[in-house]
């Protein structure tokens, strides 16, 4: 499956993650990944190292990057989910809108 960047960019979007921050580079990159090749990465710090190598980072920086993006984009006492609950699912919401 062709899957455009484009579609994770606009996603990210519309859930007010911002461009300014590391996290959101990060993310699009994993939910990629988890398009491209859903059971590479079963284990979240397997994701991150492979970020991490590809960014010249460490796992644990890629990890809490994420998890800043996603708190950042969320109003105070707002529900924040996982960095693993939130990939699941862009992935699934993106792999099933392109399917159709």
């Amino acid at each position: 499956m062709q899957f455009v960047n484009m579609d994770i960019y606009n996603y990210l979007n519309t859930l007010g993650i911002r461009h300014a921050n590391i996290g959101y580079r990060y993310l699009t990159t994993a939910i990629y990944i988890g398009i491209e090749s859903s059971d590479k990465y079963r284990k979240m710090e397997d994701l991150y190292s492979h970020i991490a190598e590809k960014y010249g980072t460490t796992a644990s920086a890629v990890e809490r990057s994420i998890r800043y993006s996603l708190s950042a984009s969320k109003e105070d006492g707002a529900f924040v989910p996982r960095n693993k609950e939130f990939i699941t699912n862009a992935v699934d919401y993106l792999t099933q809108k392109n399917a159709c």
